[in-house]
């Protein structure tokens, strides 16, 4: 018995030392294997446990499995006393497969204090750095940038102004015909490696090849007590390339995408040491990864109506939305392929999506403040902006967007002293069946005297695309009611084409069978376009602060695909005047829609029909209301409820007010079906004909919508039709 209590207090100390899992190479002094379960990583040297904070999963790696960071939370932190001591040479080692480039410098390894430390990470354009302090001066070894001609730009600029200065040039425009492309791919695995030698610098490599040298003279200073990070920085940073410093804020950021066998040896491995260490494994899948897709709604048109849902993109980016399961609306149409919706993701805006998902958003009202754009677009957590269905029937569509014009910091702009209302939005589509839409866009502001954007069109480009993979060069096409055209070509950065007087007509010439269109009322509003005044193929503006993007900025610059939504502009609308206006509110009208086969001038018969439709002449049994541009249908209301007598209409129609896919609205009109005759012919229920009822506080109404089109007068006839 006395022989046996030595030798148990013996394994007990044993049990509680750490001991290396695997043996190990010499040098090596801390290797992450993430082979392990649960949320802790273990240093395969030290046996050291090291805690995964935030949301994690662990998938198929390069050998074994790997951890995939989540932007927005994950960070592994070892403490300053247990990080290995470095002194003279070093090597850190990783494989990665970024799902995005971050918003700035990440670190997969770090530990750094003023200029004291080592930084291993990579950039906004994919670029590989191994940053170190060294005789008390911080270097920084960077491989090359996405494109060599902004290399100027990349390193200081962050406003528009500078951009346009660096590429236009004081002695001219300066012409680069080539896309950026990055050092560093996505979603493909790429085995990193960074050296340190006392005296021969900085040198990084990227699977195997050097990629990027840096003399110095002088020993490393690693900092006392600093803890070591991988993945996330403590250190808030701002996005590279905002347009406004005043509307953008520092924030914190991870690593988003994969990371594997991370190594720190306390040497510099040689070129053919890093070789070695780079074929020592190889992965079995190339690109573990692929593209976010932002949901678009189902294309099989098997039915017009508006759905409330939960559409999914990501599951790093949903979790952190706190929202239901019917929090989003999509529209599908039955007798055309493309979709709109109202995704929380992107604060609600309306996206038209094409057959082939290129969309594009009709934005709202916006203002200027003291931190930037005050707009729907600033509410990332859709605190204000909500969506609901008003209308939804056989007829037509009406969905209700509700917004306020928030900073970036969700306060609201123009409160009145009196109230603390500040400005909102209320936000009216009208859609039919055959995507004609009707938007009617209420403000409501104590300041409606200062200057406000009531329409500009922002394309969406899902991940890996340019503007350029959506719009041809000749980008957009205006007409007026006169049925003049102008073609416009944005190669030399400005749109540039032949002009003509008053147009309200722009459709823009998408890489697609439908394209987008935007109808404005005449003599109020009309279509202006834009260029980023530089030479093709960067003649189009392209932000990523918006889609999808959960960061307090409000413009933010893509030089490169960088794996993230994007955005474009071309277009917008310009008003001097006002649908309506009262003491606290102001209104504008517009038409939205799809078009397949119509150039722009075959939209004249629609914009007439809407801006300038046709009189109407009613028999007495029903008051004419009028015709709403709004919501682009004709209002009628019974004298008597539920009258059981035939209604017959005259429609006044002509060339210059032309009768198109009207809408009635009947009111007081009963729960009856009804029988439709044009000129005596009569019209089954069907795609050419749909009607619906609808329930208010007073009265059971009718709306009926009809495929007919004509340039004279003809005679409408509603024959009620018992149940």
């Amino acid at each position: 018995m006395k022989k046996s209590i030595p030798i148990l207090a013996a394994v007990a100390v044993i049990v509680l030392l750490p001991v290396p899992a695997i043996a190990t190479q010499e040098g090596l002094v801390a290797w992450w294997r993430f082979d392990t379960e649960g949320n802790i990583a273990t240093d395969s040297v030290s046996g050291d446990s090291d805690r995964i904070r935030g949301n994690f999963e662990y998938v198929q790696g390069v050998s074994g499995t790997c951890l995939k960071f989540d932007e927005n939370t994950t960070a592994i932190v070892r403490k300053g006393r247990d990080v290995p001591h470095l002194a003279g040479s070093f090597t850190i080692e990783a494989w990665i497969a970024p799902q995005v480039f971050p918003w700035n410098w990440c670190p997969i390894v770090m530990q750094r204090d003023e200029d004291k430390g080592f930084y291993f990470g990579i950039d906004a354009d994919g670029r590989l750095g191994l940053h170190v302090g060294i005789n008390g001066r911080w270097y920084e070894c960077k491989s090359r940038s996405a494109l060599a001609e902004y290399d100027k730009y990349a390193q200081w600029g962050t406003t528009k102004s500078g951009w346009r200065k660096y590429f236009r040039g004081e002695g001219g425009t300066i012409k680069i015909d080539r896309k950026a492309t990055a050092f560093l791919p996505v979603l493909k695995w790429s085995h990193i490696l960074g050296t340190f030698d006392p005296e021969k610098g900085v040198t990084i490599y990227l699977n195997g090849d050097r990629a990027g040298h840096l003399e110095t003279n002088g020993s490393f200073e690693q900092p006392d007590n600093s803890d070591l990070r991988i993945a996330r920085d403590i250190k808030k940073l701002k996005p590279a390339y905002t347009e406004r410093a005043y509307g953008t804020h520092a924030f914190n950021y991870s690593f988003d995408g994969l990371i594997d066998e991370i190594r720190i040896y306390d040497f510099a491995l040689n070129d053919r040491q890093v070789m070695k260490a780079y074929k020592r494994i190889q992965p079995i899948q190339l690109q573990p990864l692929k593209f976010r897709r932002i949901p678009t709604g189902p294309k099989d048109q098997s039915k017009f109506g508006a759905t409330y849902t939960l559409l999914n993109y990501d599951e790093d980016y949903d979790r952190s939305f706190r929202m239901g399961a019917f929090a989003d609306v999509v529209v599908t149409f039955d007798t055309h392929p493309f979709t709109l919706t109202y995704w929380h993701g992107i604060n609600y805006y309306p996206i038209w999506w094409s057959e082939n998902d290129i969309g594009i958003m009709h934005e709202a009202a916006e203002v200027h403040g003291p931190k930037g754009c005050q707009e729907a677009m600033m509410d990332r957590q859709c605190r204000y902006s909500h969506v609901r269905i008003v209308e939804n029937n056989q007829a037509r569509i009406i969905i209700h967007w509700r917004n306020a014009l928030n900073n970036i910091d969700y306060e609201l702009i123009h409160e009145d002293e009196m109230t603390g209302w500040g400005s909102w939005s209320d936000d009216y589509y009208t859609i039919y069946p055959d995507g004609v839409t009707a938007r009617k866009i209420v403000l409501y502001s104590s300041r409606l005297d200062e200057w406000h954007s009531f329409e500009q069109d922002n394309f969406v480009l899902q991940p890996g695309l340019w503007p350029d993979d959506i719009l041809h060069k000749e980008a957009g096409i205006l007409a007026n009611l006169k049925g003049e055209e102008s073609c416009l070509s944005w190669e030399s950065g400005f749109p540039e084409g032949e002009q003509v007087e008053d147009p309200v007509i722009l459709v823009y010439n998408i890489k697609a069978q439908y394209k987008p269109y935007m109808i404005t009322q005449p003599g109020v509003g009309r279509p202006t376009v834009e260029g980023a005044e530089i030479p093709w193929p960067w003649c189009y503006h392209w932000w990523n602060h918006w889609p999808a993007a959960q960061i307090p900025c409000d413009g933010r610059q893509v030089l490169v695909v960088d794996g993230r939504p994007s955005s474009s502009c071309i277009g917008e609308a310009a008003f001097k005047g006002c649908y309506k206006q009262d003491h606290h509110s102001m209104s504008q009208v517009m038409l939205f829609g799809m078009t397949k086969d119509k150039r722009p001038a075959g939209l004249v018969p629609l914009a007439l029909s809407w801006a300038q439709a046709p009189e109407i002449i009613p028999d007495n049994s029903i008051i004419d209301r009028g015709y709403s541009l709004e919501q682009r249908c004709y209002t009628f209301e019974r004298r008597f409820q539920d009258d059981g007598r035939a209604i017959c209409i005259k429609v006044k129609a002509s060339v210059e007010r032309p009768l198109l896919n009207p809408c009635f609205v009947v009111k007081k009109w009963g729960n009856r079906n009804v029988r439709l005759t044009i000129d005596n012919k009569e019209f089954k229920r069907g795609t050419n004909f749909r009607y619906d009822h609808t329930n208010t506080l007073t009265s059971t109404d009718l709306i009926i919508w009809m495929k007919t089109e004509s340039a004279k007068p003809i005679k409408i006839t509603l024959q009620p039709v018992v149940k």
